[in-house]
């Protein structure tokens, strides 16, 4: 792989980006140069996808947990352009609905994106641990409706949008409201 293709990967975050760092965001500074270890302090494994593996992580600065996600560019030669635009898209984006974008960081070949952290596990976690019922999944799929209207109105193309790999992860508010809908269910039945 060239050495331009990999800087070329790490990326600072696009304007949106910068406000939400100016409104206390845990946003970095990323570049080549800095070890991503003397920042983030990277805990327990939380998945495993097809670019790398996700960890959750501690901001060490902020102490904000975040998300980490460590890409071994070696592996991924022919999807670097995709990971490339993942990045792209994602630090151009501000909205509630799309999980924010932090920095990236090249560490030999390593690539680390710092990601928001969103600690209430996927749609597909919480279907296995209780019942969804049809009202779970209209509060889900209008979360998710929203995201992709977001995407539409910032003009982003379908094929960007695919590249972002939509998961269905549900930020703690959320996850709150429908536990407790799930037992006040669980309850009557």
């Amino acid at each position: 792989m060239a050495q331009n293709e990999a800087h070329a990967m790490v990326h600072k975050g696009g304007k949106s980006a910068q406000s939400r760092a100016a409104n206390s965001s845990p946003k970095e500074d990323g570049n080549k140069q800095t070890d991503p270890e003397l920042i983030f302090t990277k805990q327990e494994k939380i998945g495993q996808g097809g670019f790398g593996e996700v960890f959750k992580g501690l901001n060490n600065r902020t102490q904000q947990t975040v998300a980490i996600k460590i890409i071994d560019l070696e592996q991924v030669l022919e999807e670097i352009e995709d990971i490339r635009q993942e990045i792209m898209v994602l630090s151009q984006c501000d909205s509630p609905y799309v999980t924010k974008y932090y920095g990236s960081y090249l560490k030999g070949p390593k690539l680390w994106i710092i990601m928001e952290y969103l600690g209430g596990g996927s749609a597909l976690d919480l279907m296995k641990a209780t019942k969804f019922e049809e009202m779970h999944i209209a509060i889900v799929l209008k979360d998710v409706l929203k995201g992709l209207d977001y995407l539409h109105s910032e003009r982003k193309k379908f094929t960007e949008i695919l590249k972002l790999q939509i998961s269905f992860y549900l930020k703690l508010e959320k996850l709150n409201l429908l536990t407790l809908e799930l037992l006040a269910v669980d309850q009557y039945n």
